[in-house]
């Protein structure tokens, strides 16, 4: 069961779907008007705003303008709970979030005093596969609400926009942001901020190497003299490259390694 209802969270006018035998109305607008410094970096992306239930992994609310970001509509994170969206995102950037994201945050929280933690703003990108075949770029900021009786996190809150328009590259930035009130200015410092390149998951070691050489100008015998291999070797990481990033030919190759970061 979910109801629908109309709020305001900073300067944005949001309808958001939510459970109300997980959260009513006046306690979502406490949550709306505590966190509204979310807001701030991010209200000129119409973003899709969720609050998410630590213990139980489920979307307990989400603003109905998610259908506009990824093409499915907001039913889906309550039918099919949170494992929905880990679905359809991309799986290398799933990975790097799994791997590197999240446990780097996790860590994060583990030395922050518990009545600062909601101090914090934890953000990154990704990919995901939306609604009709196309692939959208989102950004992810949250926050976290801690439970005062276990002093866990227990909620989720957040926003999630699409910057496919204005992220072209498919690297992957991780922040960390600390928002604090001086008066009624709302200060931002930026305590954690890291890059990570998708496509060094997709390509081997061995691949990004031949790939550097191939972009320096040297041929397959060339490659294999210098790095002690055979050119028959050289050949199939060159076709593997190839295929892996959708390449006709070198030059494709080398211009696909250029725009992500790769040499």
């Amino acid at each position: 069961m979910k109801e629908f209802g109309h709020f305001s969270f900073g300067d944005l006018s949001i309808s958001m779907h939510y459970r109300p035998e997980v959260i009513d109305k006046m306690r979502l607008n406490e949550m709306l008007r505590k966190y509204r410094h979310l807001t701030y970096v991010n209200n000129l992306l119409f973003p899709a705003t969720f609050i998410i239930d630590f213990s139980t992994r489920k979307y307990i609310a989400m603003s109905s303008n998610v259908q506009d970001i990824i093409g499915y509509p907001v039913n889906h994170f309550f039918d099919e709970e949170s494992d929905f969206l880990l679905r359809i995102i991309e799986k290398v950037d799933l990975s790097i979030y799994s791997e590197k994201v999240a446990p780097y945050n996790e860590s994060f929280l583990k030395k922050i005093p518990k009545e600062d933690q909601d101090k914090y703003t934890f953000s990154h990108n990704y990919r995901v596969n939306a609604n009709g075949n196309k692939q959208v770029m989102l950004y992810q900021q949250y926050t976290v609400e801690v439970s005062p009786i276990t002093g866990l996190p227990s909620y989720g809150l957040g926003l999630i926009s699409d910057i496919s328009h204005i992220k072209k590259d498919t690297s992957i930035i991780h922040q960390i942001v600390k928002f604090s009130y001086e008066g009624n200015t709302l200060e931002k410092e930026i305590v954690f901020s890291t890059e990570y390149n998708p496509e060094y998951n997709i390509l081997s070691k061995r691949e990004i190497e031949i790939l550097r050489l191939l972009a320096e100008g040297f041929n397959s015998r060339e490659i294999s003299e210098k790095l002690f291999i055979s050119e028959s070797t050289v050949t199939i990481h060159r076709k593997s490259m190839l295929d892996k990033s959708n390449s006709k030919n070198v030059a494709q190759l080398i211009a696909y390694a250029g725009r992500n970061n790769l040499i």
